[in-house]
């Protein structure tokens, strides 16, 4: 008898509660939720679903948190991984940036000067020709807008 009582209790306990649910709107339009619906109010009666367990069928709660907390993980690897390469990122943005300015720097000191030189193999020093200066403007500037032209 004592067994049977107890099966019978687990049986009741594991069935799903269901509750009578009104639903009915005010005069000033807001909409209410009630176990008994209001006197002066049209009310429909809801179907409430029992909520389902987080685990499916059959898996204990250990699996589950063992699953979420694999999940958690790669999560972290994940956005670890992302903010490194954001990081190299911003730091190869960040040299280019310094090069350009650099290389800005140079080609508006280029347009001052009036005569270029270079050293020949014995350390002379040989001007070069106003063409040749300006084909040496010319060719940085299109450099400068190559590597840079796009800041």
């Amino acid at each position: 008898m004592r067994k049977l009582m107890t099966l019978a209790t687990l049986a009741l306990a594991a069935m799903p509660l269901q509750a009578e649910v009104y639903q009915w709107t005010d005069a000033q339009g807001q909409v209410h939720f009630g176990d008994r619906p209001p006197a002066n109010a049209q009310a429909r009666e809801k179907q409430i679903q029992s909520p389902q367990p987080l685990n499916g069928d059959g898996e204990d709660n250990a699996t589950r948190l063992k699953e979420l907390d694999e999940f958690f993980q790669r999560r972290q690897q994940e956005r670890q991984a992302e903010e490194q390469a954001a990081a190299k990122r911003e730091a190869a943005r960040e040299k280019r940036d310094a090069a350009c300015r650099k290389m800005l720097a140079e080609l508006n000191h280029m347009k001052s000067i009036n005569r270029f030189y270079r050293l020949n193999d014995q350390g002379e020093t040989v001007y070069l020709s106003d063409e040749e200066g300006d084909r040496m403007r010319e060719k940085y500037r299109r450099t400068y807008e190559e590597r840079c032209g796009d800041r």
